[in-house]
C-alpha cells in the first residue's frame, strides 16, 4: 500500500496504483482509517508540504515504512535505509519519476486534462 500526502492530487500516479493507493482530501476519511492505514503502508510519499499542520504533519512519524520526501526543503528527518528526499520542485521530480518507470505521457496527458479543464472553469466565470 502506498500512501500519499500531497497538496494536489496526483492522478496519473493513483491510477498507476489504484487499490493499493491512499489519498486524503477528506478530514472525515483521514480520521476514520489513519490508524488502520499507517500500520499496512509500504511506502509513503510525501509531496510539496512544510509538514507544519496537524495531525497530517504527525503521519511521516506514525510509519514503519520507506517515505520518499518530493520538497524544496527537507522538512523532516531523513532515516539513511529507510528514506529518500528528492529536493527541488515537486511537479518536476514527480514527472522524473514517472519518466523513470515509463508513465511519463500519462502524465503529460494528465497535466494537459488539467489545464483544459482549468481554462473551461475560468471561462464560465
Amino acid at each position: 500500500m502506498v500512501a500519499i500526502m500531497a497538496n494536489t492530487s496526483y492522478a496519473a500516479l493513483s491510477r498507476r496504483f489504484s487499490k493499493h493507493l491512499l489519498y486524503y482530501p477528506q478530514p472525515d476519511r483521514f480520521h476514520k482509517l489513519l490508524r488502520k492505514d499507517v500500520k499496512e503502508a509500504d511506502l509513503l510519499l510525501i509531496m510539496g508540504t512544510s509538514l507544519q499542520v496537524a495531525p497530517v504533519s504527525l503521519i511521516p512519524n506514525m510509519v514503519n515504512c520507506n517515505r520518499v520526501l518530493f520538497n524544496r526543503e527537507k522538512v523532516l528527518k531523513i532515516r539513511k535505509k529507510q528514506d529518500m528526499f528528492l529536493e527541488g520542485n515537486c511537479d518536476d521530480n514527480v514527472t522524473e519519476l514517472c519518466a523513470t518507470l515509463g508513465w511519463k505521457e500519462e502524465l503529460l496527458e494528465h497535466y494537459a486534462g488539467c489545464r483544459l479543464s482549468s481554462e473551461a472553469n475560468q471561462k464560465k466565470r
